[in-house]
């Protein structure tokens, strides 16, 4: 057998096996529950109310308070992910053209919404210190710890989870 014949071989295996597993996957009915639209907006909510009370104790208690939040975001995170999971996960000739180009629209928007918020996030910092430095240009910004982990854990949290989020609330319907 030549190398390009086992190639081949294994492609077709691979092939074989990933339609078994878009099978199981499609069938399989347990979390049907969390695929309703009130379900996914629940879920929404509850990353969206983590991420903000990630930071809010991260900056007031400190980051080892956090923990347990950041423990209950990433389960709320990944039971969104199950309600999404067909056209967030499957290869891309599993799907129709809906789901396709809602897949590409839903990643666009997503990195727009977190260009826009890191814009409005540094354009509010800029205000905030012109407007609370007598003599602007006079003051040094410091940054603690703190600001620095509820940065860090704020933006990667979005960077993360907004393409899912946003896929949630467009595709209210069953996939």
């Amino acid at each position: 057998m030549t190398l390009r014949e086992q190639f081949d071989q294994v492609r077709r295996l691979n092939e074989d096996k990933a339609r078994r597993n878009v099978d199981a996957v499609m069938r399989d009915r347990r979390y049907d529950r969390l695929r309703t639209p009130l379900a996914r907006r629940l879920l929404v909510a509850a990353v969206l109310a983590g991420i903000v009370a990630i930071a809010t104790v991260t900056l007031t208690v400190g980051m080892l308070a956090a923990q347990p939040l950041i423990l209950a975001t990433i389960a709320a995170f990944l039971l969104l992910r199950v309600s999404v999971r067909a056209v967030a996960d499957l290869p891309e000739q599993f799907l129709d053209e809906r789901q396709l180009t809602l897949r590409y629209q839903v990643h666009q928007s997503a990195y727009f919404v977190l260009g826009a918020v890191a814009m409005l996030v540094a354009g509010s910092g800029v205000v905030a210190y012109i407007a609370m430095t007598k003599d602007p240009g006079s003051d040094v910004v410091t940054l603690t710890d703190s600001h620095v982990n509820a940065l860090f854990y704020v933006t990667t949290a979005l960077v993360i989870t907004l393409p899912t989020m946003i896929l949630a609330l467009r595709d209210a319907e069953r996939p």
